[in-house]
């Protein structure tokens, strides 16, 4: 959903590297998406500015020790639920520039909401680079603490208002308000889906 979401917003398909380790699943998408994929982790970090890592949890920790002594300056975006970006910065050898992000459900169609959360490390350079390519799946929201992340992309339907109510109370009442926001035009769009 995010290859073709950044290529509707006007990525190149050879702007985009992706390391898969499958061979029939890099067939399919160099086939249906144009973009370069390889099972090399160097010819996918060939000038890179951005690595975003799309794997199961149990497989991050991995990953991150092998990418550790190729990532240099990069920035790193992870969507593996659960890994907290302070894990994923000590297994990429104290790595500062990581960006975690919590997409929901929707954002499969670029209908949803993606929770950002950076450590001290990333500049606002490297936040706008995350939202725009984390964009391509929906709305971006970013958080200042990681434990938030939970409250933008959880499903938030009759324990919504409790939610709210709780993030009003603990002083983020702007955040409050932008979820607030962004889950009424996400429902809208559902309820238009369902139609």
């Amino acid at each position: 959903a995010l290859i073709g979401g950044l290529l509707a917003k006007g990525y190149a398909a050879s702007q985009l590297r992706v390391m898969e380790i499958a061979p029939e699943v890099r067939q399919r998408l160099i086939h249906q998406f144009g973009v370069v994929a390889t099972a090399s982790l160097t010819e996918a970090l060939a000038g890179a500015e951005v690595v975003l890592l799309a794997v199961k949890p149990q497989q991050l920790a991995g990953v991150a020790k092998q990418l550790a002594p190729h990532i240099g300056p990069r920035l790193v975006i992870s969507i593996a639920a659960g890994i907290r970006a302070g894990d994923l910065s000590r297994w990429l050898g104290g790595h500062p520039r990581v960006v975690r992000a919590m997409p929901n459900t929707p954002a499969l169609i670029r209908s949803g909401v993606t929770g950002l959360y950076a450590l001290p490390g990333v500049s606002a350079e490297e936040r706008g680079r995350a939202e725009a390519i984390l964009g391509a799946a929906g709305s971006c929201l970013w958080v200042s603490s990681e434990e938030l992340l939970d409250a933008v992309t959880g499903q938030l339907e009759e324990t919504e208002l409790t939610t709210l109510d709780s993030l009003s109370k603990i002083g983020d009442a702007d955040l409050a308000t932008a979820i607030s926001e962004l889950l009424q035009k996400q429902q809208t769009l559902q309820a238009t889906l369902q139609v």
